[in-house]
């Protein structure tokens, strides 16, 4: 454990990162669903969660209750649904075409709506679902300037204090800058957030947050879940930086 709280996970590959994920989450899964009747999680882009969602898929169909899951994402770009970039796009292609999932448990972002009134719809169905914690699992991952979800160091949605779904503008480098993203209120009030990252340039990133509180934070060590754990590569272990 960290000074932070958080409790770090490393194995040799970024393959044996998604094997050993995906085990977390459906053990997990099986937990919610015995004591809460239910399995609401947060889903995130990107490629280290599409293996993941994958391995679900393909490998551990049976290994879920899916009609007691609930899926939600963690942030969206403002694209069609069907749009390359979407989020959404990847999700639903790789994991919930390919298991039995109820339909009208799988909520997805409004992205037919202007930005603001996209996250104020998506927060709505949030609390209509469960005013208290509606998400026992966040998937997050985290980019090189400290960036996750898409809370991006700098921005008003870092600093919300209120809201849980707000909408806000990546750097102008990214491809698509129009973003909804849920914010720290909601990501910290739910049950258990786990980062996934490898490859080196998380390496810096990974090491941070090894350390603990700064008095600095960037937006990824400010996830302050009830429990917090990193999924990471050999690669991405910062503890190994001088």
């Amino acid at each position: 454990m960290t000074p932070a709280g958080a409790e770090f996970h490393v194995y040799a590959t970024a393959a044996m990162v998604a094997e050993h994920a995906a085990a977390r989450i459906i053990e997990l899964a099986r937990g919610c669903i015995e004591t809460r009747g239910r399995f609401s999680l947060a889903l995130s882009g990107g490629s280290t969660p599409k293996a993941v969602y994958s391995l679900l898929a393909e490998r551990h169909k049976d290994a879920i209750s899916w009609d007691r899951v609930h899926v939600w994402w963690g942030d969206e770009r403002c694209v069609p649904w069907d749009h390359p970039d979407s989020n959404t796009r990847m999700a639903e292609a790789i994991l919930l075409r390919q298991v039995p999932i109820p339909k009208d448990h799988v909520h997805l972002v409004p992205v037919s709506l202007a930005p603001v009134e996209c996250a104020a719809a998506y927060e709505a169905s949030l609390r209509a679902f469960d005013a208290a914690n509606p998400l026992d699992l966040v998937l997050l991952g985290v980019g090189p300037d400290g960036h996750t979800a898409s809370l991006f160091p700098g921005t008003a949605a870092v600093e919300e204090t209120q809201r849980w779904m707000v909408a806000t503008q990546a750097p102008p480098a990214f491809a698509v800058r129009e973003r909804v993203s849920i914010t720290l209120p909601l990501i910290n009030a739910s049950g258990r957030a786990m980062f996934l990252a490898t490859g080196v340039e998380k390496a810096p990133l990974v090491k941070r947050a090894r350390a603990g509180v700064r008095a600095d934070p960037l937006p990824f060590e400010r996830v302050r879940a009830a429990s917090v754990e990193w999924f990471i590569d050999s690669a991405a272990d910062g503890a190994q930086l001088s």
